[in-house]
């Protein structure tokens, strides 16, 4: 639960005449998950996991992988469904406990599904993670639907597509890094904005830096991946005086 307090809004420094929602871009991390990825899959496609046990297995991956992602660019992620596919395929060929290890594996290494992905152009929807179902689907078909062949086609129907991250956008050399959402404003924040004007014209500086401050709280949970709908204003916004504060808590 998030409820900025209204001392913080109060206190924010004002740049009058541009707004801007500072969001920590995740450009350092995103630009690690193809080579850790591909690292890692590198190395554990020369592992054999005949007689360990799923705990073993378990820990094996996490030794390879480590933790799971919060973000990765589009070529990170590309490249983790591609050298995904080639593991599961080949573990899928296999027979009997060598195949029974090598698919436990497999599902370790789904636990390191990217959560979220910076497309570069166009966001995938969904196409390449159902196109790694379909492949894997028609491939148990032709080596048999085992036990842990039907493990991991269950998990992979669980699975959702990465959340896209919202793009940064430089101004210039010496601007700081914004993130633009790609959902608009809600009708509460464009006419808070319009009032803003009003505010200031009446040298109302206080009640301007209120709104203000209170739109960029929206802006900053939404670069950070809040879906839209899970951000409520309480109470309503009014049109004067101190604002509401911004909570991440679905309405009920």
């Amino acid at each position: 639960m998030f409820y900025p307090s209204h001392g913080m809004l109060n206190h924010r420094s004002l740049l009058l005449g541009c707004i801007v929602a500072v969001a920590i871009p995740c450009t350092a991390a995103s630009q690690h998950c193809r080579a850790r990825y591909s690292d890692a899959f590198q190395l554990v496609g020369t592992r054999h996991f005949l007689g360990q046990n799923t705990t073993e297995i378990a820990r094996g991956v996490d030794a390879l992988f480590g933790p799971r992602q919060d973000a990765c660019g589009e070529a990170g992620y590309r490249m983790f469904v591609q050298q995904f596919s080639l593991f599961a395929k080949t573990a899928m060929r296999l027979k009997g406990a060598e195949q029974e290890g090598a698919l436990i594996a497999a599902q370790e290494i789904l636990k390191r599904w990217p959560l979220r992905v910076r497309w570069d152009g166009p966001q995938d929807r969904g196409t390449l993670l159902n196109q790694l179902r379909s492949d894997l689907a028609v491939l148990s078909a032709e080596v048999g639907t085992t036990p842990p062949v039907q493990a991991l086609l269950t998990t992979l129907a669980s699975l959702q597509s990465p959340r896209p991250v919202p793009k940064t956008v430089t101004l210039d050399e010496s601007a700081l890094q914004v993130v633009v959402p790609e959902v608009p404003l809600p009708a509460w924040a464009v006419v808070a904005l319009h009032e803003v004007d009003e505010h200031l014209q009446r040298r109302e500086v206080g009640t301007a830096r209120n709104k203000i401050a209170l739109v960029l709280e929206w802006l900053k949970l939404v670069g950070k991946g809040t879906p839209p709908a899970d951000i409520h204003v309480v109470p309503t916004p009014a049109t004067t005086g101190t604002p509401p504060a911004v909570s991440r808590v679905p309405a009920r």
